[in-house]
C-alpha cells in the first residue's frame, strides 16, 4: 500500500531529523530545514490521501 510506504518513510525522516537537529544543535541550521520540509510534503500527501478516502464513499454514493 502506498500509504503504508509513505508511512514509513515519513516515521524515518522524523528519526534522521531528530538525529540531525541533535547533531547540529539547531532547528534552524540549514539540513535540519530541508528534512523538514520533506518531512512536511509526506505528511499533506499523507493527509490529501486521507481525504480522499474520506470523500471517495460520498462521491459513489451521490451517483446512486
Amino acid at each position: 500500500m502506498k500509504k503504508k510506504r509513505l508511512l514509513g518513510q515519513l516515521q524515518t525522516l522524523r528519526f534522521r531529523l531528530h538525529e540531525l537537529a541533535e547533531a547540529r544543535g539547531s532547528l534552524t541550521d540549514p539540513e535540519v530545514i530541508a528534512l523538514s520540509e520533506e518531512a512536511d510534503r509526506l505528511i499533506v500527501a499523507l493527509q490529501q490521501m486521507q481525504r480522499d478516502e474520506l470523500t471517495i464513499p460520498d462521491k459513489k454514493a451521490s451517483r446512486l
